[in-house]
C-alpha cells in the first residue's frame, strides 16, 4: 500500500510541475528545452506505465500546434482534473 501511495504522491508532483509550466506560458514561451526538462523530471520518478508521458506528451503538441489558444484550454481542462495538491 506504501509503495501506490509513493506512486500517486509521484504522480501529483508531476502534475504540479506540468501546472507551473501552464502558469508560466502567460509571461514566457514554451521551448523545446522546458519540455525535455520535464521529461527528465518525470524520468527521475522511475514510474511504469505508458501513461506516465501524458503531460509530456500533451505540451509536446501545444508546442507543435498552430491553434495555441484551442490547445491551451484543453491543457489547463486536464490541468485542474489532475492535480489535486
Amino acid at each position: 500500500m506504501n509503495k501506490e501511495a509513493d506512486k500517486f504522491y509521484s504522480r501529483q508532483l508531476i502534475y504540479k510541475d506540468f501546472a507551473t509550466i501552464l502558469e508560466s506560458l502567460n509571461v514566457v514561451p514554451l521551448t523545446k528545452s522546458k519540455i525535455e526538462k520535464h521529461k527528465k523530471y518525470i524520468q527521475s520518478f522511475d514510474l511504469n506505465g505508458k501513461a506516465q508521458y501524458k503531460t509530456y506528451n500533451l505540451l509536446k503538441s501545444y508546442y507543435n500546434t498552430q491553434f495555441k489558444d484551442d490547445a491551451l484550454v484543453c491543457l489547463e481542462i486536464f490541468s485542474n482534473k489532475k492535480c489535486l495538491l
